[in-house]
């Protein structure tokens, strides 16, 4: 009378065994379950299992498979197995293996399963490691970011301080330059000031006319 809702359960009940054998069992690829409703219908028992050498990736895959034949075979029925080459799966109404499971689901006076204590520790861990990973990396880029910026305004101020170099050098040339033509010309050179105050700060009363270089002064 429940049977479609009994094959939902039974769906549920491999979902999270797969899930646990393929990616929670380490190299074992095996887990165990039991899951419990309600009295009217039989707790039902799983186990699944694949070879070793399988990724968790492919154990899953092969889980999956199973299952789709499951559906096709054991419809309605309370209790079967498929033994393939690389996996199987098996669920019954009665405790077919020993020890305890390792995946529980509502199973009396549980309020929290295993597989969902230690999938919720691994979210947490997971979640732990990204956060740290995060603030780490974010750091490390804002380090970066001042450390360029530092060496662009090194680079800047040593740009700034090789051109004041250049300038002063220049000055000291010019000036040189402008004693040795001053001792041994009949010509006086001036200044910039002494020629703004000779021609009145350059005003236009002063000016005789424009050459080819320039305005020309009295």
């Amino acid at each position: 009378t429940s049977r479609s809702f009994f094959l939902s359960l039974v769906g549920t009940l491999f979902g999270e065994m797969s899930m646990y054998g393929a990616y929670n069992s380490s190299v074992r690829r095996f887990a165990s379950a039991v899951m419990y409703i309600n009295p009217q219908l039989p707790t039902v028992y799983g186990l699944a299992q694949c070879t070793p050498d399988l990724s968790p990736g492919q154990c899953w895959h092969c889980f999956q498979g199973l299952q789709e034949q499951t559906r096709q075979w054991y419809d309605g029925r309370e209790g079967g197995r498929i033994v393939g080459v690389r996996c199987n799966i098996r669920y019954e109404g009665y405790q077919f293996y020993d020890g305890m499971a390792n995946v529980r689901i509502g199973t009396h006076g549980d309020s929290s399963s295993p597989t969902e204590s230690n999938g919720s520790k691994h979210r947490q861990t997971l979640i732990i490691v990204l956060c740290v990973s995060v603030t780490v990396f974010c750091s490390m880029l804002v380090g970066c970011l001042l450390l360029i910026r530092r060496l662009r305004k090194g680079a800047g101020n040593t740009k700034l301080e090789q051109a004041h170099k250049r300038n002063n050098s220049k000055t000291e040339e010019a000036l040189k330059l402008w004693k040795i033509e001053e001792s041994s010309s009949e010509f006086t050179l001036y200044d910039f000031p002494e020629l703004a105050a000779a021609t009145d700060n350059f005003s236009e009363e002063n000016k005789l006319g424009q050459g080819g270089f320039g305005p020309v002064y009295k």
